[in-house]
């Protein structure tokens, strides 16, 4: 079983290219994070937390909440998505785009199709955060720390081995003034997600993240995040952004998913008639996979 699922998320690996990049959807997730930095925040972070509410998800209602308003970081970015989703559809007359090619049981499923699944890093899926789930499901392009642009999205790891999904703002220069531009002087990042466990400000909040050695004495005005891995190996610092819908490739992403489960069952199981192989590969895409929160605990610095 473990040789299986190593071959399967090598070829899961496989992404959906694209001639041209596409526009995003930064404009209006910078719209989301500032409507909830004044109706939002404060809710509290917890693991057991999900969204801050139901989310309605086009016409269908709803993505369920579990405990709200508490949340936590993973959840937090994914209801920054789906009220960016929202609110594309409304600027643009209604438009069905995201929901069909993103359908709510996306949401609701943990398989190796789903963008649950793929942005909590359910185990199984191998994902390394948001930037990945979005390259893999044909929503966006994975990108390194130094490509990020305001309202990207980034997965962190800190040195005390726990993670972090959050919106990217801007980088911190040398002096933790914000910039748009990236250069080896960079020494962290402002975000925004959902995190403060035990703080005042537990829930939706913005933090200064700094790289390990990096952390000021004091805080600056902005709450410290400190002790963030500073690495060129995205599954220590995972960076992406989100397309606009209709330049999603959601039908090319999944056939690439089918298709290495399906390699990767035809050479395990090579005398097994189509009708048995055909029933393992859909039980295997349709099989619901663990969660693996552990290292979201929601602590930062300040």
């Amino acid at each position: 079983m473990k040789y299986i699922m190593a071959l399967i998320l090598f070829h899961l690996s496989m992404t959906v290219a694209y001639s041209q990049t596409p526009a995003t959807l930064n404009p209006i997730i910078k719209e989301i994070v500032d409507d909830f930095r004044q109706n939002r925040a404060g809710g509290g972070y917890d693991m057991s937390g999900f969204f801050t509410r139901d989310l309605k998800y086009g016409s269908d209602c709803c993505i369920k909440s579990k405990n709200p308003p508490v949340t936590m970081c993973v959840a937090g970015v994914a209801e920054v998505i789906v009220e960016a989703l929202n609110l594309y559809s409304k600027r643009n007359g209604g438009d069905e785009t995201p929901f069909k090619k993103l359908p709510i049981s996306s949401w609701t499923k943990g398989n190796l199709k789903s963008i649950r699944a793929n942005l909590f890093m359910y185990d199984g899926t191998g994902s390394r955060g948001t930037g990945h789930a979005l390259e893999r499901l044909g929503l966006g392009r994975e990108k390194t720390f130094a490509d990020l642009r305001p309202y990207d999205f980034v997965n962190l790891n800190r040195n005390n081995n726990s993670g972090h999904a959050v919106v990217f703002i801007s980088y911190l220069d040398k002096d933790s003034k914000e910039t748009t531009t990236y250069s080896p002087a960079v020494i962290g990042f402002h975000y925004f997600s959902a995190q403060g466990h035990g703080k005042p400000d537990a829930g939706f909040a913005d933090r200064y993240a700094y790289f390990d050695g990096k952390c000021p004495d004091k805080q600056l005005g902005t709450p410290r995040d400190c002790g963030v891995i500073r690495s060129g190996n995205k599954a220590l610092l995972d960076g992406g952004e989100l397309w606009t819908p209709s330049a999603w490739k959601t039908d090319e992403a999944n056939a690439n998913i089918e298709q290495g489960v399906r390699g990767i069952f035809s050479a395990r199981y090579p005398g097994l008639s189509k009708g048995l192989l055909d029933s393992k590969i859909e039980q295997e895409l349709n099989r619901e996979l663990q969660p693996n929160l552990d290292q979201f605990i929601g602590d930062t610095t300040d």
